[in-house]
C-alpha cells in the first residue's frame, strides 16, 4: 500500500504558472492563521521578490502541510514558528522552523513515509510530509527535515532557480499584499 501511495503521488502533474514566491508564502500563512493560535509567527522574506514557474496550488498545499505540522507540534505549549524564504546562488529555500518538542532519530527517519504519524487518532493520516516531499521532487527540488529532541524541528524546501525559472522582480509592498490577499482590512 505504501508503494502504491508513492506511485500515485509520483504521478502528480504540475500546472506551472508564474508566481511571486513571497506572495505565495504570505497567502499560505494567512489561510492558516486560525491554526496558529497561541503560536508566535515570524516571517522573514528576502529584500527582493522572486517570480518562479511553479504549481502554486500544490506548492502552497505542501507548505501548508509543513506549517500545520509545526503548529500541531507546538499546540498547547506555545512557541515560535519561523517561516523564512531565502535566496542562495542556485536555489530558493523556504525554511519552516518550530520550537516544539522535536523528533527522535527514529521519528525523523520515518517522517517522509506515507501513513507514518506521531499524532494520535483524529483525522491525521500521515500523508502531509510525504506529499510535500513529492511536490518538491516534481519541481526538481528537495525537502529535508532536521530535528532534535527539545530543540524543535526545521523543514527545508529547496527549489533550484534553474528548474523553476526563478527571476528577481521589482517588489511593491502594495502589490505583494494584494497578491497574498492581505489588503482591504485583512
Amino acid at each position: 500500500m505504501i508503494a502504491r501511495v508513492h506511485r500515485r503521488t509520483g504521478d502528480l502533474e504540475l500546472r506551472r504558472t508564474g508566481v511571486r514566491l513571497g506572495g505565495l508564502v504570505r497567502a499560505t500563512l494567512a489561510a492558516l492563521e486560525p491554526q496558529l493560535e497561541g503560536v508566535r509567527l515570524r516571517l522573514e522574506l528576502p529584500a527582493r521578490e522572486w517570480q518562479a514557474e511553479v504549481d502554486a496550488a500544490q506548492l502552497g498545499e505542501a507548505l501548508s502541510n509543513v506549517v500545520s505540522n509545526a503548529a500541531d507540534a507546538m499546540r498547547g505549549r506555545g512557541g515560535t514558528l519561523t517561516v523564512k524564504l531565502s535566496e542562495g546562488r542556485r536555489e530558493l529555500v523556504v525554511e519552516v522552523a518550530d520550537t516544539g518538542p522535536g523528533m527522535t532519530r527514529s521519528q525523523r527517519a520515518h517522517a517522509l513515509e506515507p501513513f507514518y504519524t506521531t499524532k494520535g487518532g483524529g483525522t491525521n493520516f500521515g500523508l502531509g510530509l510525504p506529499y510535500a516531499y513529492q511536490v518538491m521532487r516534481k519541481h526538481g527540488g528537495t525537502l529535508t527535515v532536521r530535528s532534535r529532541i527539545g530543540q524543535g524541528t526545521t523543514v527545508y524546501m529547496a527549489l533550484p532557480k534553474r528548474s523553476v525559472r526563478a527571476e528577481p522582480v521589482a517588489s511593491s509592498r502594495a502589490a505583494d499584499k494584494r497578491e497574498a490577499g492581505l489588503d482591504a482590512g485583512h
